[in-house]
């Protein structure tokens, strides 16, 4: 990590997220407001716009926006640290019995409530548990396979499982977006959940003080089971849209943490702040006809060879990302991540030579042409003429078409069929990569359902193995496989940039994790001034 405290630049390793979130404090004195005590310390954490479906976990979990607005109030089973440990929250143990990959066992701390005094018990982890399973929302999936959940004793569950979850552990933290517990009356009455927080985290929601669409406030919940991991009274979040009013904001003291970007990085700096620049998501271009029903010259793997060769990656990086926030990249998972593969650094080095000999071999010297979709809402579109130009040096004719509407409309155009390729911004986790390689999850990931025995076998292997180094080594397989067959051409990981108050103690990511939170379980990253 590069740290100078002149400018306060940390070029930090890791994220804690695929996100594209920011956390931001303001420390408050005697106008604290209504109900804060004075000289209390209270913090604010800046978001680019309002709760995606409302403040129910169950809707968005998985989603930067549940990263801002839910984690604060609900509880999780466990929990992932900065260093990528997971720890647990309100598990106390967990894991498979020896030899059973389809039995996960829980046993929950006795000394939780929920924020209306009600018990964290088995029976309200079960319920909540089902609630999210049935729902038929974002992440149901993810409890699809919990076939039984059995309830020991007053705080012992035993969940059967028909099949085995990828990285269950990790699923269950608020990075894995699917643990969080609603209590029994929540789950009762969800309708509530839209401007209401039902959960045992360390802050419960204020409606009365907060302004929908602008401002979110928490305030300290008194039946939090380790008070002492809670360093401030209050939490708000203040959605800012603009980059530069976010910089403004921390610049007068509104916020502590903000959502940065390269560009407003020197302003950030100039000003004495810390900047962060850590993990992030991979961009790159999604080479979706793998069997040629559009783009007939995508089914020889040499032509998607071909376009991995033909991008320079370094120099495509550093016009998109200047000044070291975005990653050259031969693969979809990132450094840190389970499964990263440094073997695979190279594999595709920009070789103009290598990339036309291989189409010449295709049958293709004098190059064919396909049209590219990129979305403006994700801001993509310019990484896709760069890698156009590129690819025109080796006689492929790249049209660019831009999808400004919104990310749905982009979706559904790449799901239509109709186009043989698609940029493509990837959360880095290797567990979630099912929509892109398997051909069993459709959507717009995988459009004409691509399959490969071999990557389906890792994949297979690796969610039947419990031990958490071997389930890597197959990941890390499944990734060389996927870039040996160049179903994508990746260009880059674009890292999350925070600019972050130097007065701000505790702030931490790191590239383990995907999510981070102004407070830890333990304490020791709770945030404070």
């Amino acid at each position: 990590m590069n740290h100078s405290k002149s400018r306060r630049r940390r070029v930090g390793a890791a994220v804690a997220m695929a996100v594209a979130m920011a956390l931001v404090g303001a420390g408050c004195s005697s106008d604290a407001g209504d109900g804060v005590e004075a000289g209390a310390v209270n913090l604010a954490y800046q978001f680019v716009g309002p709760p995606l479906a409302g403040l129910n976990p169950a809707k968005t979990g998985g989603t930067n926006s549940s990263a801002m607005f839910n984690v604060p109030a609900y509880s999780s089973l466990l929990f992932q640290r900065p260093d990528g440990s997971i720890v647990g929250d309100l598990a106390t143990e967990w894991g498979y019995p020896e030899g059973d990959n389809l039995t996960f066992n829980v046993t929950l701390r006795d000394d939780a409530e929920f924020a209306d005094g009600g018990a964290v018990d088995a029976a309200a982890v079960k319920k909540s548990l089902e609630y999210v399973r049935d729902g038929g929302f974002y992440l149901s999936p993810r409890f699809a396979n919990f076939e039984d959940i059995q309830i020991v004793d007053d705080y012992e569950l035993s969940i059967k499982l028909s099949a085995p979850v990828a990285a269950l552990p990790f699923a269950l933290t608020p990075a894995g977006g699917a643990g969080f517990i609603i209590s029994p009356e929540g789950v009762d009455n969800p309708d509530m959940l839209d401007n209401a927080t039902a959960g045992s985290g360390p802050y419960v929601y204020n409606p009365e003080r907060s302004i929908i669409d602008t401002t979110y406030v928490f305030e300290r919940n008194p039946n939090y089971y380790n008070p002492d991991a809670v360093k401030a009274e209050t939490l708000t979040v203040q959605v800012i849209t603009d980059p530069n009013t976010a910089v403004s904001a921390l610049q007068t003291g509104q916020v502590s943490v903000v959502s940065g970007r390269a560009t407003t990085a020197p302003a950030a700096e100039a000003a004495g702040m810390d900047v962060y620049a850590v993990g992030g998501s991979a961009h790159g271009i999604g080479i979706i006809d793998r069997e040629g029903a559009v783009v007939p010259a995508f089914a020889d793997v040499r032509v998607r060879q071909a376009i991995n060769y033909a991008i320079d990656r370094e120099a495509l990086t550093e016009a998109m990302l200047p000044g070291g926030f975005g990653t050259p990249t031969e693969q979809i998972l990132a450094e840190g991540q389970p499964g990263y593969n440094p073997d695979l650094v190279g594999r595709y080095a920009y070789n103009l030579d290598k990339a036309k000999s291989l189409l010449a071999e295709a049958g293709y010297a004098d190059g064919f042409a396909f049209d590219l979709l990129c979305s403006e809402t994700v801001g993509n579109c310019p990484a896709a003429e760069a890698a156009a130009g590129d690819l025109a040096r080796v006689g492929i004719t790249v049209t660019v078409e831009m999808v400004g509407v919104s990310t749905s409309a982009f979706d559904e155009k790449a799901a239509s069929g109709q186009y043989g390729a698609a940029m493509q911004r990837l959360r880095t986790v290797a567990s979630e990569f099912a929509p892109l390689l398997l051909p069993d999850a459709g959507g717009s990931s995988n459009p004409f359902e691509s399959e490969d025995p071999e990557i389906t076998r890792l994949w297979e292997e690796a969610l039947a193995e419990t031990d958490p180094d071997a389930q890597a080594e197959l990941w890390s397989q499944m990734s060389e496989r996927v870039a040996e067959l160049a179903w994508f051409a990746p260009l880059y990981i674009a890292k999350f940039v925070y600019f972050v108050d130097p007065d701000l103690k505790g702030f931490k990511v790191t590239n383990e994790n995907a999510i981070y939170s102004p407070f830890d379980v333990t304490g020791e990253y709770s945030w404070t001034k």
